[in-house]
């Protein structure tokens, strides 16, 4: 079993790729809106910038529970394996 984070929704409840982009710059983390494009649709965040974040949450005062944020989802082997 995989588990990974739901990119695409962490994008969208940071308010889409240029608000996220923007909050992450203005918070003393330059970032672009393409960057964070790349994390949509590679589907995966680096953590220094999850951390980043989740910091920006809460001095927001914005839910940010990482258990909304995973996703598992079952390997492949494994698949092969139960059939």
């Amino acid at each position: 079993m995989n588990i990974e984070i739901d990119a695409k929704k962490v994008v969208t409840d940071f308010g889409g790729m240029t608000m996220t982009a923007r909050l992450l710059t203005e918070n003393g983390f330059p970032i672009t809106r393409d960057a964070v494009d790349k994390w949509r649709r590679a589907k995966r965040i680096p953590l220094s910038h999850f951390a980043r974040l989740a910091l920006i949450a809460k001095d927001r005062g914005q839910r940010f529970d990482i258990y909304d944020y995973i996703k598992m989802s079952e390997d492949k082997k494994d698949a092969k394996k139960s059939c």
